[in-house]
């Protein structure tokens, strides 16, 4: 029961947000009236709460020009991200954040100045990437201004980029031109040059399509602009240039024939300088680099009392990654010094199907490092939100072993959780024991 029924009970032992967030869903004392999106939905308010938790607000309202009528227009933004964002001013600073809301949430958070909403857009944001989605994401970031957000988007996209240039959807086609610019002029791009050329003129005739204008080589070569020339075409397999790129007037007779020469490094255009002579670059891309998310915060042994024993039983670990990676291997720790180790390391996915394994491996540690990096013969395609298991097997003598494990890592662009797996025999789990890290890009 409500107020409208003469019972009181929403006020009797209840918090000031809640009582503040049920006077605003039932209107009850309302002054102000926001009318909201092309439709000008009516959506009651309280000058006070929203001047309480918003400086624009407290502007617009109590500045030094205020504003003195009943309603608020505010055409931009929509009534139901509207009533999202006023639950989270009303009920102190909670509210539902979910895939179809958070750009709306971000947009009206940074419009109004509640930072605080902005960073949990931010942090849902980064949670939610994967390869399906990222270009999106990017996109967004971009127009709101959140380069930390950009840059991160920036790494899934290298790290997966396979996966986002074939994707079914298209989710590139929503990158305006200077993003897409951004991503293809990138050496970190390492993908084949004719898959970059594929998406690049597949974006173009999507954007040909919003325009309303028609699909032809002419107006291709004028919407991409600039990204043209971030197509590294010399790099491209020749018979697929000519089949893909000669055949077209995407290019110019002399574009064309630069890069032919650039194939066959013709003495008269500078032999290794042809690329002075062309304006495609002639550098290789680069492979993406590789990162380290690390399950312990410290690293102990070395004493005669403090030590891991390998007795050629299965230490284990499963994870499962906030997108799709590739992992690129593991980093185990080192027997003592002038001591070694032997065995092997694998994958398993979550039917325990081996996905990747190294074996007779043989660790012999003359320095001082606690760790050392093994790579798996190629990286291993890891899917978001599915689980897997790292072992690792080894006998000899006695090593290292990290502590204060963590259940939750957060690394460039992707968010790690750990778990004990049945699989182990030897001790190893979340909180302390074997398999220092994962290597992925």
């Amino acid at each position: 029961m409500d107020a409208t029924d003469g019972v009181i009970d929403w006020q009797i032992g209840r918090s000031l947000a809640e009582t503040n967030l049920h006077m605003f869903e039932k209107g009850l004392g309302t002054d102000i009236v926001l009318k909201m999106g092309e439709k000008a939905q009516q959506l009651p308010c309280h000058k006070f709460i929203l001047a309480s938790r918003s400086p624009v607000f407290y502007t617009m309202f109590y500045g030094g020009l205020p504003e003195t009528g009943s309603e608020v227009i505010i055409p931009d933004i929509e009534y139901d991200i509207m009533v999202d964002f006023l639950r989270y001013l009303y009920n102190g600073g909670k509210t539902e954040i979910m895939p179809n809301n958070v750009m709306g949430l971000m947009y009206t958070a940074k419009k109004y100045g509640v930072q605080t909403l902005t960073d949990e857009c931010r942090v849902f944001l980064q949670n939610e990437i994967n390869s399906s989605n990222v270009c999106t994401v990017m996109e967004q970031a971009h127009l709101f201004d959140e380069r930390k957000l950009w840059e991160n988007c920036l790494t899934t996209i290298f790290s997966n980029a396979f996966d986002v240039l074939r994707n079914e959807d298209h989710d590139f086609h929503n990158l305006c031109a200077d993003c897409m610019k951004k991503i293809v002029e990138n050496d970190r791009l390492n993908v084949p040059e004719d898959l970059i050329f594929i998406a690049c003129k597949s974006w173009a005739e999507e954007k040909c399509g919003s325009m309303n204008i028609d699909i032809n080589d002419a107006n291709l070569r004028e919407i991409l602009g600039g990204i043209l020339f971030a197509i590294r075409f010399p790099f491209m397999n020749e018979m697929l240039f000519t089949e893909m790129v000669s055949h077209g007037d995407i290019l110019t007779q002399e574009e064309k024939l630069s890069v032919y020469q650039q194939f066959n490094h013709s003495p008269r255009d500078g032999g290794p300088n042809i690329s002075e002579k062309t304006k495609f670059c002639s550098k290789p891309r680069v492979s993406a680099p590789s990162y380290r998310a690390e399950r312990f915060k410290e690293v102990v042994g070395g004493t005669l009392f403090d030590f891991w024993e390998n007795d050629n039983m299965i230490d284990a670990i499963s994870f499962k990654a906030s997108r799709d990676i590739s992992l690129v291997g593991i980093t185990i720790l080192s027997p003592f010094q002038n001591g070694i180790i032997r065995g092997s390391l694998s994958i398993y996915d979550e039917t325990n199907i081996c996905l990747a394994s190294r074996k007779h491996l043989e660790i012999l540690q003359a320095t001082n490092d606690k760790m050392v990096d093994i790579n798996f013969p190629k990286p291993v395609a890891i899917s978001e939100s599915c689980w897997y298991t790292v072992t690792q097997q080894m006998s000899g003598g006695r090593s290292y072993f990290g502590t204060d494990g963590q259940k939750e890592v957060k690394g460039e662009g992707v968010v790690f959780r750990f778990r004990n797996s049945p699989m182990y025999a030897n001790n190893t789990n979340v909180e302390s024991g074997q398999i220092y890290a994962l290597l992925y890009k």
